[in-house]
């Protein structure tokens, strides 16, 4: 209300506001005159009248000086906080435009209140088709269920929180993104919203599920085996699989971490495949040799072994 009283003041011509100025002035001052001139004196008092004219005039002038200047000093401040706020602003759309990762604030209600370049180029949509919205508007509800959820515990804590959400472009493709998100509040400690960031993961997502799909399958392969099959590290166990339990009566998390000696009948017969056999396997060649080796219970038996 201030700015626009200002603004009104500001844009009257400085000759227009000072005559404006005087002519109220001299009308007032003259009423007042004839007024206390019949009270007083019972008749108009001419000489009080001019007297009082001439003063309201010099007055008139001094005070509408006064406040223009100072209302036009208001108004260059007024003025130059509004430039440095348009500056502000623009040097943060720049910055926000720039970055790689979607950038999101949100209002306590969960909607889109603004939204970067990058959320426009993962969504396909105008970020006129965001502004205003929820997840809810945007995505399938399964998906919107798990934002608005997530955006319910960023709002409770006091600290940024992590979430993984699924995110369907316009066209329908799905991306996976790594969401962290911060709780913005006032003055008085209100919440006034969150401020998202969101990285792409969905490579990384592709990946680490193609690498559980190749070991699950490496695993069913592994447990059905016919042969028992050892992962060994520095001649330790690291994995055996079920043919191998069943071969030396071990359990596995019975030699997960103890060296191989532990299933041959002596430590010479220990150390004479480790000479034979590593010089090979360090060369990047196939070793296979049959040998007497030892059960849990003590009993021998010759075994086929290859690595």
């Amino acid at each position: 209300m201030l700015d626009r009283i200002i603004h009104k003041l500001t844009t009257i011509k400085l000759w227009n506001f000072l005559w404006i100025s005087v002519l109220l002035s001299e009308l007032f001052t003259g009423l007042m005159n004839i007024l206390l001139g019949i009270l007083w004196r019972g008749h108009i008092d001419t000489d009080l009248l001019i007297i009082g004219s001439i003063d309201a005039f010099v007055v008139a002038l001094a005070v509408s000086a006064i406040i223009l200047f100072i209302i036009k000093g208001m108004m260059n401040l007024v003025g130059t906080a509004e430039k440095a706020f348009r500056d502000t602003n623009i040097k943060l759309i720049t910055l926000l435009n720039t970055m790689p990762d979607m950038v999101i604030l949100k209002d306590a209600a969960s909607r889109y209140i603004i939204v970067n370049k990058a959320v426009t180029e993962v969504t396909g949509y105008a970020a006129e088709e965001i502004i205003g919205k929820t997840c809810v508007d945007l995505l399938p509800p399964d998906y919107a269920a798990a934002c608005m959820k997530s955006d319910e515990e960023a709002m409770r804590r006091s600290v940024p929180s992590h979430a993984e959400e699924r995110i369907v472009r316009k066209d329908g493709k799905v991306f996976y993104f790594d969401m962290i998100k911060a709780r913005m509040t006032d003055n008085q400690g209100n919440i006034t919203g969150l401020i998202v960031v969101g990285r792409d993961i969905t490579e990384h997502k592709n990946i680490r599920t193609m690498l559980e799909e190749k070991t699950a399958e490496q695993n069913a392969i592994l447990e059905n085996a016919i042969v028992g099959i050892a992962y060994l590290k520095g001649r330790r166990f690291v994995r055996v699989n079920e043919k191998m339990e069943q071969m030396f009566g071990y359990g596995r998390d019975e030699v997960r971490g103890l060296t191989t000696e532990l299933f041959y009948p002596s430590l010479e017969s220990y150390e004479e495949l480790g000479r034979e056999a590593y010089p090979l396997l360090a060369a990047d060649k196939t070793y296979y040799t049959e040998r007497l080796m030892k059960r849990k219970d003590g009993t021998c038996f010759w075994c086929s072994i290859s690595g």
